[in-house]
């Protein structure tokens, strides 16, 4: 799914961590798709953490945000004629860095089905969903398990390559229902930055052209980061730098006009 299509849940632990959330929050859902619908608990709850000790990204001490992981569903138009099709339910708030173990749990669920089925299965990703099957595909699978486990893959309303979008979602604190400083944190922004080696002297500032590499830096000159934003800009960057890769097996693209 695209960011925001898969619901997050809350359970907290420690109420002191987050005096904005009234109530109680145990499993609780973080409603997303409504926009309107932004405080100032949901950005504390789903803000980014950065552990320099452990060098991972976490959701702040005192609360777990938990996901509906892997579930047999057809609800897509396209797919409610088949009964083996499962959809990957991820914290897009942390992808790619935070959710490492959403991708082993996908990779042997694949090998199991594919395994019972004797036949290979197909991965489809929407919007961020493409970025999550180009990452999991290229960078967390071998070429070999690839091969032997996956057909191919479907890129619908790929955004793969990045959008410029994400670089203004980031800088102005305001990404969907989240805003503020959880909005700068979220790591699936940064990941969405346009892709370095293909847009370049693609942004003009007072006449000016600069590339996509250039916007951290710009960013920090007009103080839009903190050490956390350097975290994940660090983490990333060599996602953003490479060149578009070639998955080794058969792809297909669908644009939304």
């Amino acid at each position: 799914p695209g960011i925001g299509n898969s619901e997050l849940y809350a359970t907290i632990i420690n109420p002191e961590n987050f005096p904005h959330c009234v109530g109680t929050y145990n499993h609780t859902r973080l409603v997303y798709t409504d926009a309107t619908n932004i405080t100032d608990c949901k950005n504390s709850l789903l803000d980014t953490v950065y552990n320099n000790e452990t060098k991972k990204f976490t959701h702040p001490d005192g609360v777990i945000i938990e996901t509906d992981g892997i579930v047999k569903e057809n609800t897509a138009l396209f797919l409610q004629s088949f009964n083996n099709s499962y959809y990957v339910y991820y914290d897009w708030v942390l992808y790619y860095p935070g959710i490492q173990d959403t991708f082993s749990i996908l990779q042997k669920t694949i090998e199991q089905k594919v395994n019972e089925s004797n036949e290979k299965a197909v991965l489809v990703g929407f919007s961020l969903g493409t970025s999550f099957m180009r990452y999991f595909s290229t960078k967390y699978s071998s070429k070999e398990w690839l091969q032997k486990y996956v057909d191919g893959i479907i890129f619908l309303s790929p955004g793969l390559a990045g959008t410029f979008s994400s670089i203004v979602f980031v800088a102005t604190e305001n990404a969907f229902s989240l805003s503020g400083i959880a909005a700068r944190h979220m790591i699936s922004q940064w990941v969405m930055f346009p892709n370095f080696p293909l847009f370049e002297n693609c942004i003009e500032i007072d006449g000016k052209f600069y590339n996509a590499s250039d916007a951290f830096d710009l960013m920090e000159k007009a103080n839009y980061t903190d050490d956390t934003c350097k975290a994940i800009y660090n983490e990333v960057k060599p996602f953003l730098e490479e060149e578009m890769p070639d998955p080794g097996i058969r792809t297909a693209f669908v644009y939304n006009s």
